[in-house]
């Protein structure tokens, strides 16, 4: 497809309604101990804005413990910035010491944007939460966030200039069941913050122009049980750690680091949905999109740095709808796409634990997308079953690599005193060939003399492999492996694997023991 005009003009560097939230919440403005009013919450929302160089006014109008706010302003800090404008909103002190947020069930919301060329555009959005209970629960150094509703949409009603003679621009988002939650206390002695959404269903529609076409381009979402969740501990040394200096080689020390983890530095986000459709149509082709579920998360503490990610049930159809489109359906589906990442740290001191994983299964092709790859139909149609890459291991990193001002040489090793892995899983299974793997080595940093420079290995590796040659001969005839390569490609297969029982069947082990690497049973080294 082309690529899509923008829909909506994005300012350098916009002031928005989170910018209220974030600046309230977040400076470091007086602790209020005997809980929260409706002015103070004003006129703390008002400082933190001039803090950071923008303005906020309102009428104000007072009635009993409400204060009345009409007539919203957000002003920006300098050209470039987005204006926001609010028609009411009402902020009401409460027994407890909190302050809610009180909006209409629906009202307007505008933005003053500058557009590129420095002109001023405006955006009007409508609004509607009907039940939307907004809370502050806390200001400056102690602050704390809620927002429940069980329905939110934002529908665009105008966008002046358009963008495009002829073509609407439409915006529509829509969300059921929201939960929102943020808490940060930064007077203790390790600041924390903790925060988290949830959203039972999401909804989003947009459509404008396209570049060159008075077709509008069009988009449509909606995603499933979403949420998402970030909690951390930040003590004094993580700034150090965050201004530690890069050396001109692109290292720099990692005690500074180490430092902030035995301090209290923590880490820990996830994001997951349950589920996703969506629909991409222009002039010349329609795609589809679905997501059974996904997930991502990191976490580091003094322990563990950990990232994973996770992908089920994905698949995307990409239909053509122009008329001098070829009629070619391109599909794709993906059972699962997995990746993973474990480091363990403990201060580097020891010997830690390591893990890493990449695996993609059920990987499946319309006749379409065989046809563009393959279009004499040498290769077998059929999905690619596995690919996967998964180890797990043990690593202990050389002292010296702690020192301050340390900096590896480029002729240096890799600053480890021992690693080690074992394979959970290294498999492949497409295209007619089958590839396994099992087995697990050691390397001894101590002795980088008996293979020239490489640590010493110890252990065995056991690889099977399936329908090789085979697979060479088709990618030969389709132009796709020169002869020259064929050769040599024959020729490592030949020299590395030995003949099974079957056809096109070759296993290969490698042995490290005693200071020597036998290959096959035979001593090569």
């Amino acid at each position: 497809m082309p690529q899509p005009a923008r829909l909506i003009p994005a300012p350098a560097r916009p002031l928005v309604p989170a910018l209220v939230l974030a600046a309230a919440l977040g400076l470091p403005l007086p602790a209020l101990s005997q809980g929260l009013t409706a002015a103070e919450l004003w006129s703390g929302w008002q400082s933190a804005v001039a803090s950071a160089g923008g303005q906020l006014t309102a009428q104000e109008k007072r009635e009993g413990d409400r204060l009345v706010l009409q007539n919203v302003q957000l002003l920006p800090s300098g050209e470039g910035e987005a204006a926001l404008r609010l028609e009411t909103l009402t902020l009401i002190s409460q027994a407890d010491g909190s302050v809610g947020v009180v909006l209409p069930d629906q009202f307007p919301l505008v933005l003053d944007l500058p557009d590129d060329d420095g002109t001023a555009q405006k955006v009007v959005l409508s609004v509607t939460a009907p039940g939307l209970k907004l809370q502050i629960l806390g200001l400056g150094q102690k602050a704390e966030f809620t927002a429940i509703g069980p329905s939110v949409s934002v529908t665009l009603d105008e966008m002046l200039p358009p963008p495009a003679a002829g073509v609407k621009t439409e915006i529509t988002a829509a969300l059921a069941d929201l939960n929102l939650r943020y808490k940060h206390e930064l007077d203790i002695p390790v600041p924390a913050l903790d925060t988290a959404l949830e959203v039972g269903s999401l909804h989003l529609e947009l459509a404008g122009p396209e570049d060159g076409s008075e077709t509008p381009l069009r988009v449509s979402a909606d995603i499933d049980a979403l949420r998402a969740s970030a909690a951390g501990t930040f003590p004094p040394s993580t700034q150090v750690f965050l201004d530690t200096p890069t050396r001109a080689d692109g290292t720099s020390d990692i005690q500074p680091f180490l430092t902030a983890l035995a301090d209290g530095l923590s880490v820990k986000a996830s994001a997951e949905i349950g589920g996703l459709t969506a629909t991409v149509t222009d002039h010349e082709a329609a795609a589809a999109l679905t997501l059974a579920a996904s997930s991502a998360g990191i976490a580091l503490d003094k322990t563990v740095a950990a990232w994973q990610s996770l992908l089920t049930g994905a698949a995307m159809d990409v239909k053509p709808i122009g008329p001098d489109e070829p009629d070619t359906d391109m599909a794709f589906s993906l059972g699962e796409y997995r990746t993973a990442l474990s480091i363990g740290l403990n201060g580097l001191t020891a010997t830690q634990d390591w893990s890493l994983a990449y695996v993609m299964r059920d990987l499946v092709a319309s006749p379409g997308v065989w046809a563009a790859i393959d279009p004499s139909g040498v290769l077998p149609a059929a999905p690619i079953n596995t690919m996967a890459l998964d180890l797990k291991g043990r690593y202990a990193l050389d002292p010296v690599a702690l020192t301050p001002g340390w900096s590896p040489l480029p002729s240096d090793p890799p600053p480890f005193t021992a690693f080690s892995f074992e394979i959970n899983e290294l498999a492949l299974d497409g295209l007619g060939l089958t590839f396994n793997g099992t087995g697990g080595l050691g390397l001894d940093f101590g002795d980088l003399t008996t293979f020239e420079g490489f640590p010493l290995p110890a252990g065995r590796l056991h690889f099977v492999t399936v329908g090789a040659y085979g697979l060479l001969d088709k990618l030969s005839s389709i132009g796709l492996v020169s002869a020259d390569d064929m050769s040599g490609a024959r020729m490592l297969l030949l020299m590395a694997g030995k003949a099974g029982a079957e056809p096109d069947h070759l296993t290969t082990d490698l042995d490290f023991r005693d200071k020597s690497l036998f290959l096959n049973g035979q001593k090569i080294r």
